[in-house]
């Protein structure tokens, strides 16, 4: 969870990355908020100190449904007494600035675990939010991985280089032991560290590995269905010039064979889409829209000067 602070011009001011701040996780709503208040707290310089802050743009994974909205209100009125404007929507909204400065696209964002929203021209939004059931981004990517090698090892599936990486990377001296890592009673947190992984699934696709392919073409499929309807629920049809913008760091990374494949499935159903892979992370997308939300110009220069001013990473924070 990042948190960014800028001048009217687009220069940064201050960056800095906490731990998630999703109420839904398992570390409860109280662990989230303090995450993103020591976020804020950091790029501030210390303490809730708003006096110039115009304006704050809130782009939070798990704010996915009214009762979501109106949790973060309450602690941003009786919490942190903050009684300047701001707005509040799903992180998937940040993705959208990060191509399309009138802030009109679809929005895919793969990090973790992924966000796809979109927001029409004429001003109607959709969020996938909780709608969207299976593992994607890279959870799908590392899961898909461990489920090929498992199922390889009990004869079930074919051989796959993933068997050997996999073991490798975890640390283990075969598949068996491997899966007893992750299944045993110490319950070592299985989605999140699959996640991990990911990288070795991609990297194996580059070179060729017939399952690691198939895995990327499964994850890709999944992401081009979604898309659909969330394009389609704005409005957007396949005659349009869809404005796509791909971010999150599986579909950032230079070569990323999800984001190829990605790239095919949706022109294959909006053939006029104009498809762009942000340059800047997510937390710009938010400090983006929220100078539109205070009447300033968004302009090449405005992007060009937070491109240029970007530290060369955040600020971790502990809580």
């Amino acid at each position: 969870m990042d948190v960014l602070s800028c001048e009217e011009d687009g220069t940064v001011l201050a960056w800095a990355q906490a731990a998630s701040g999703d109420i839904y996780r398992a570390e409860g709503e109280d662990a989230a908020v303090a995450q993103v208040r020591a976020a804020i707290e950091t790029v501030l310089g210390g303490g809730l100190r708003f006096t110039r802050v115009s304006g704050i743009a809130l782009r939070l994974a798990g704010v996915d449904w009214p009762e979501d909205g109106a949790y973060w209100r309450r602690v941003i009125a009786e919490q942190w007494c903050y009684e300047g404007p701001f707005s509040l929507a799903n992180d998937g909204f940040a993705g959208i600035r990060l191509g399309f400065l009138d802030g009109a696209a679809l929005a895919i964002t793969a990090g973790t675990g992924i966000a796809l929203v979109a927001r029409h021209q004429r001003g109607d939004e959709f969020c996938l939010g909780m709608w969207g059931p299976d593992d994607m981004g890279a959870k799908g990517l590392g899961i898909a991985g461990y489920r090929q090698v498992a199922l390889n090892n009990l004869g079930m599936a074919p051989p796959t280089a993933l068997s050997e990486r996999y073991v490798r990377f975890f640390g283990v001296e075969d598949v068996p032991e491997l899966v007893h890592f992750f299944t045993s009673r110490a319950r070592h947190p299985f989605k999140p560290l699959l996640a991990s992984a990911a990288p070795l699934v991609t990297a194996a696709a580059l070179e060729g590995d017939s399952v690691a392919c198939g895995i990327v073409r499964e994850q890709a499929g999944l992401l081009a269905s979604y898309a659909r309807v969330v394009a389609d629920r704005v409005g957007y049809s396949a005659d349009d010039e869809l404005p796509v913008v791909l971010s999150g760091r599986v579909l950032r990374v230079p070569d990323s064979p999800v984001t190829t494949e990605l790239r095919r499935r949706l022109l294959d159903t909006f053939p006029r889409a104009d498809i762009r892979v942000a340059k800047l992370p997510a937390v710009c997308g938010a400090a983006l829209d929220v100078l539109s939300e205070r009447g300033v110009a968004l302009s090449a220069s405005v992007v060009e000067r937070m491109t240029r001013t970007m530290p060369s990473a955040p600020q971790l924070v502990s809580v």
